[in-house]
């Protein structure tokens, strides 16, 4: 931009009131500016201030900053404000997030990126007050949401910080409210705020009503797919079908994901080994382009070859015959990427697949596993384990079959 029009208030302000417009996340809305009007163009703070007064008082661009009320908090200096609101309790700042829009991004909830991010919903349907919950946890809080005495006992602990001593639990009780809105009002405060970035989430429904199960899942999915930042890398869905997992995998970029875990294991096996509901999970992109799956407590019936991209994968399936131990073995004698595989079925014949590996396999009652070494032909170590469940239930896989790679020192 030219030195002319940099100097040009209504240019500015324009090019401000676009990005509060696009609802750019403040720190991205400012380094856009920067880029396309140039980095001494205005200070940061007052950036800030044409920021947030577009995005909630009004668009008018002969505004004049002198006729601000002084006796407001939403007047001081941004600095200011996150000084006072880093020293407010957390429960408090949530609440203070729900003054005005603008404070939405103003309060820091608590960090801009967030490592670990989970969601639980635990009711019974036989579950006392004290065993059902909602809970929000991230960046070192636990936030938890009972229902107690007609209304809901909300309670806020920072769980992880060894460094200091660990705050006293906060609690606040909201007559007549209800745990599950509760809970889900603030997580939707936490998700819509631009500054926030999620990096891993772990959601956990375990729910036995289906009303209650429908309502968390239909809330938390529609909150998802409104979030601006989803930036996950680290995705588990626990308690939840085949078909709500893939629902859930669609509203997160492919390519981004890294990670899958999917542990179903209290509801229905005969939905979760529908055909159907795994070919659609492993024909998504979002599932051909990570890098990690793990999936328990339930058999994929897919084809082997399903998880030949991934550098490991942990499943069960309904059988691994010889042909996919073939299958699997030159995989891995040509991939330098491949890093383990563990795998369990409860239909495998272990000497078979042994010999696949040029191994010999017998079975030992005193041995619970039992471990080989594997080269590939390019002469990368292997450590192959044989092995039975410890106390195998008549619906459970039986067999054990794992392959790891083994650093050249080792």
């Amino acid at each position: 931009m030219s030195a002319s029009l940099r100097k040009n208030d209504q240019i500015i302000r324009a090019c401000i009131l676009y990005e509060a417009l696009d609802k750019t996340r403040l720190s991205k809305a400012y380094e856009n500016f920067c880029r396309k009007v140039g980095k001494d163009a205005i200070p940061q703070e007052e950036f800030d201030y044409w920021y947030y007064h577009f995005s909630n008082v009004n668009d008018n661009l002969d505004h004049d900053k002198s006729l601000d009320s002084k006796s407001t908090m939403y007047a001081l200096p941004l600095n200011m404000i996150h000084f006072i609101v880093d020293r407010v309790d957390f429960i408090d700042t949530l609440a203070l997030a729900k003054v005005c829009t603008g404070f939405r991004d103003v309060v820091r909830i608590p960090e801009v990126d967030l490592e670990d991010f989970n969601i639980i919903h635990n009711y019974s349907v036989n579950g006392s007050d004290e065993n059902n919950f909602s809970r929000i946890e991230y960046d070192g809080y636990k936030i938890t949401y009972q229902p107690v005495n007609g209304g809901c006992k909300v309670s806020c602990v920072d769980q992880y910080d060894d460094t200091e001593p660990k705050l006293e639990p906060s609690n606040k009780f909201i007559q007549g409210g209800d745990a599950v809105q509760l809970c889900h009002n603030d997580l939707k405060l936490v998700l819509e705020n631009r500054r926030v970035i999620l990096q891993s989430l772990i959601i956990d429904f375990s729910i036995e009503e289906k009303d209650l199960y429908t309502k968390c899942f239909t809330d938390i999915t529609k909150m998802l797919k409104s979030t601006r930042s989803i930036e996950v890398e680290d995705f588990d869905a626990l308690q939840v079908s085949i078909s709500d997992y893939a629902s859930l995998l669609e509203i997160f970029p492919a390519g981004k994901l890294e990670s899958l875990n999917i542990d179903p294991y209290t509801f229905d096996r005969a939905e979760l080994e529908t055909l159907e509901h795994c070919e659609h999970l492993s024909s998504m992109d979002q599932w051909k382009m990570a890098e990690r799956f793990f999936g328990r407590g339930f058999s994929l019936d897919v084809p082997i070859g399903s998880f030949f991209h991934f550098k490991l994968f942990d499943v069960v399936l309904r059988e691994f015959t010889e042909e996919d131990a073939v299958k699997l073995r030159d995989m891995i004698d040509e991939s330098s990427d491949f890093i383990s595989a563990d795998i369990t079925s409860r239909v495998m014949d272990l000497p078979s697949v042994a010999n696949v590996f040029g191994l010999i396999f017998v079975a030992n009652e005193e041995e619970d596993e039992q471990a080989f070494d594997y080269f590939t032909p390019a002469n990368a170590k292997f450590t192959v384990t044989f092995g039975k469940n410890d106390e195998p239930d008549e619906d459970d896989p039986v067999d054990k079959f794992s392959i790891k790679k083994r650093s050249n020192s080792d």
